[in-house]
């Protein structure tokens, strides 16, 4: 007589069930090698509420920072904020804004030179030099966007 030998649910790893398709020869042949599933790196744990999903996105582990905008938003606020300090500032806050944008439209010709300057600045980086990463430190990459 032909008996189908079924392998306990207990003793066998959810894989090779999932694999064989259930609880049978098959799955319990797999699990007795040691067979692993697949040669792919490992998934993540999935999210209980979306059961689709398998994987969750990793983290990013450098961040960039666009160099040629930092450098001229720098140089802007420092003609904004040029006659402020720093407790008049906390003080009133929006006298403060008020004394920026005054700052702002008298030095109108320095922040035109300035945002062009920029401009020609990233269109050199990019078209001409064709380098985005201009370098690195640790994690942080400087990039010409």
């Amino acid at each position: 007589m032909n008996r189908i030998s079924v392998a306990r649910r207990g003793k066998l790893p959810k894989w090779a069930i999932k694999q064989a398709g259930g609880i049978n020869k098959k799955a319990w042949r797999l699990a007795r090698r040691g067979r692993k599933r697949t040669k792919t790196p490992k998934r993540r744990a999935t999210r209980r509420n979306n059961p689709k999903r398998r994987t969750t996105m990793r983290r990013k582990k450098t961040f960039q920072i666009p160099l040629v905008q930092t450098v001229a938003g720098l140089a802007l606020l420092g003609i904004a904020s040029s006659g402020i300090t720093q407790t008049a500032a906390l003080a009133k806050p929006v006298a403060s804004l008020q004394k920026a944008g005054d700052n702002l439209i008298t030095n109108k010709d320095q922040a035109i030179k300035i945002g062009l300057g920029s401009l020609v600045a990233q269109f050199v980086a990019t078209e001409v030099l064709r380098k985005r990463t201009v370098g690195s430190i640790g994690p942080i990459k400087l990039k010409v966007a």
